[in-house]
């Protein structure tokens, strides 16, 4: 760590450094918090940054005695005196070192620039004091507000806590850049001065005022709750209206408040330096919230494809739903993997309005757990989800909602992940809509937005088992289709209910059991039925067959029956009735009909 000796600068106005490791322990120091450049008292407009005095010989070993040469500009003089008050202010303080980032960092450097960058919270957290110098403040003198300007306030502020504030009454640039937040909140003696270098105060005084500008909790600003006991999502947001003039840096200026280390690579773009943050804050917490960014969607999107989204957000500004999200740590772990983000959580099937077939995944409960916010995923293959939109939702009457796939699952991180092996499942199943789904083996088989039950399993001998309820008028048939590597098969539920619901355990949800294993565990199944007698006249088979032209079809056959020709009945008023003569013509034609034919897969 390179220093400032701030004697030598007030009294030889020259730029002598000292490195921390030369110095006695203990020592103390303050540091800069500013924005790089300054504001033209001419045009009002804010100099281009490159004017600061940086880490090099022709700036550091310059005479402050000769600022009145015309060939340095009025920036770079500016700089000078802002690196001169404050020490001055600093040695009036009873420091005698200081830290500035602009001219404390060799940048021609990128290792010394990576080690700066990655201690920089700790060395805003360590120092004894922190300056922060606002150079567009209007200072002493009196503002009015325009009626268009962007983020200003009309009211009555104390003399301190308006020179936060421009002229114009907006906030103050060092507000809305970005490596100024963890300048704000890593230390908790922060002083504040206007342009003329005159105290506005400390922050304790001014806590409201910033928290307003800022949307900073002024527990937060005061350090009475820690940082980490903050969620991801709140701490996201502080930064999501703050702005760079590097692109990368809008996630390195984040590393100190989530307390996490990475390589820097500039060149590798925004979106790539904030995924790689948000992949290092995962490996370090266990915070679901991390994945509350919510983007309000322009318009209704008028496209009839599924839209995917990333399950990483793009940058900091997507934090910015109107509520803020609780740190959520689940019971069980989760970690990021070659296939996606594995995690064992509770998903909620939606099964109403646009959002029917989806699942979501709550973040935040609330309303006494009868009301969900939360992300929604589409199902793209076994166990394998999918982030379905950019906004998040909340769902009402949730404990309503049936919960599934509390085993493992995925969630793919990338937009772009294709969903193509799917339809290319040959041994995939569809269900048509009018015929409802009751029950699913294994559940991680089944997408229920398409319809579709995968053949494609983890086990290649895993039985697939469908409970559905098919029409057969003027009646409902609840019909249970068990499917093995070889022959499908079809039982009539409704016979031996109870038998049947062995099958939906929780347990054989979670994961594919073979046809060994359901046999061991539901010793009747082979004398289940395929055919239920409906009046004295005929009965329904159930069968299942498959073929290239027609695919995978479930047939419901209407067969008749061979009665024995003394069989006999009354009618309402007692009268014998003889069915002998229909029952022997009936038996000697033996006719078949189809009264259903169900195409499971096209």
């Amino acid at each position: 760590m390179r220093l400032i000796d701030t004697l030598a600068m007030v009294n030889d106005l020259k730029i002598r450094f000292k490195f921390s490791s030369d110095l006695e322990p203990g020592f103390q120091y303050a540091i800069l918090s500013h924005t790089w450049g300054c504001v033209d008292e001419k045009s009002n407009k804010w100099i281009y940054h490159d004017d600061e005095v940086k880490y090099d010989e022709q700036d550091c070993q310059r005479d402050f005695l000769g600022l009145s040469d015309a060939s340095i500009s009025l920036g770079k003089r500016k700089s000078y005196l802002k690196i001169y008050d404050t020490c001055r202010i600093a040695l009036r303080l009873g420091y005698s070192y200081v830290w500035i980032d602009s001219c404390c960092i060799d940048k021609s450097n990128s290792s010394e620039t990576a080690e700066s960058i990655n201690s920089m919270f700790r060395w805003y957290s360590e120092a004894a004091v922190c300056l922060v110098y606002l150079a567009d403040s209007c200072g002493s003198k009196s503002f009015s507000v325009g009626a268009n300007e962007k983020g200003a306030r009309s009211g009555d502020y104390s003399s301190h806590s308006r020179r936060l504030r421009t002229k114009n009454g907006t906030p103050c640039r060092w507000f809305s850049r970005c490596w100024t937040l963890q300048e704000l909140l890593a230390n908790n003696m922060v002083y504040f001065y206007d342009n003329q270098w005159d105290s506005i105060g400390p922050l304790e005084s001014l806590k409201d005022e910033i928290s307003d500008i800022t949307k900073i909790d002024t527990r937060a600003l005061l350090h009475t709750k820690e940082l980490w006991a903050y969620s991801i999502e709140t701490k996201m947001s502080w930064a999501a209206t703050r702005e760079s003039s590097i692109p990368e840096d809008t996630a390195y200026c984040l590393l100190g408040l989530f307390d996490v280390n990475m390589p820097l690579i500039y060149g590798e773009g925004a979106g790539k330096a904030f995924q790689r943050l948000q992949l290092n804050i995962i490996q370090s917490t266990s915070d679901l919230s991390v994945f509350a960014w919510h983007e309000k969607p322009p318009g209704s999107d008028d496209s009839s494809r599924p839209q995917f989204y990333s399950l990483l957000a793009r940058s900091p500004s997507q934090f910015s739903y109107n509520k803020r999200i609780s740190r959520l740590i689940p019971p069980r772990h989760h970690n990021m993997t070659n296939k996606g983000m594995k995690m064992k959580n509770v998903l909620h099937q939606v099964n109403q309005g646009e959002n029917n077939g989806k699942y979501f995944l709550c973040l935040q409960v609330e309303d006494e757990g009868n009301r969900g916010i939360g992300i929604l995923l589409r199902k793209i293959g076994y166990n394998i989800f999918q982030r379905a939109a950019k906004s998040l939702v909340e769902i009402s009457n949730l404990r309503h909602l049936r919960t599934t796939h509390t085993s493992f699952f995925y969630i793919v991180v990338s937009e772009h992940h294709s969903i193509n092996s799917i339809d290319r499942d040959t041994k995939a199943i569809y269900i048509p809509r009018e015929y409802a789904v009751l029950d699913v083996l294994p559940e991680g088989a089944w997408i229920p937005d398409r319809r579709m039950l995968l053949g494609n399993i983890l086990r290649n001998d895993g039985v697939r088992v469908l409970q559905i309820d098919v029409p057969i008028s003027p009646n409902t048939m609840r019909i249970t289709l068990i499917f093995r590597s070889s022959r499908p098969r079809a039982f009539i539920s409704s016979r031996e209910p109870e038998t049947f619901d062995k099958l939906f355990t929780r347990t054989n949800r979670r994961k594919p059991i073979n046809w060994k294993d359901l046999h061991r565990e539901i010793p009747m199944l082979h004398r289940f039925t395929d055919q239920i007698q409906m009046a004295p006249f005929f009965s329904l088979k159930i069968g299942v067959s498959s073929c290239r032209t027609h695919g995978l079809q479930l047939l419901v056959e209407k067969i008749g029956l061979n009665l024995p020709a003394t069989l006999a009945t009354e009618n309402e008023s007692g009268e014998a009735i003889d069915f002998s003569q229909e029952a022997e013509s009936d038996a000697s034609t033996r006719e078949v009909n189809i009264a259903s034919r169900v195409t499971l897969w096209p």
